[in-house]
């Protein structure tokens, strides 16, 4: 749960995630209490797709991306997706960043770096 206890307003989410089919759905059940004001209960649905490593790749490939799946990505035991316009390529620059650890903002310019050289 996270919270937020301010002057004015206190706010409490909690998400609960299920799978239904191909969709990972995460319900964020926000309660925002106000200063003299009822409390208030929202949900905010987010609905994400679930797809195997070649059909993601499938799909990237159908809209004109050059892509590749990388099985070290930025977080351990993970691995990364990339796509690039044209018949740009990630090179070795960037899979060395990769297995080394680097920042996601530092591997995406490496990743790009790479693809124009």
């Amino acid at each position: 749960m996270t919270t937020y206890d301010g002057k004015d307003v206190r706010i409490a989410r909690l998400n609960v995630s299920k799978i239904e089919g191909n969709l990972s759905v995460m319900d964020m059940h926000y309660l925002v209490a106000e200063k003299d004001k009822d409390v208030k209960h929202i949900v905010d649905r987010h609905e994400l797709g679930l797809f195997e490593t070649d059909e993601t790749l499938k799909i990237m490939r159908a809209v004109g991306l050059q892509s590749k799946f990388l099985k070290h990505g930025l977080v351990q035991g993970r691995g990364m997706f990339v796509g690039t316009k044209g018949s740009a390529k990630v090179g070795s620059r960037a899979r060395q960043k990769l297995q080394n650890g680097c920042s996601a903002r530092a591997c995406r310019l490496i990743v790009r770096a790479d693809s124009e050289a």
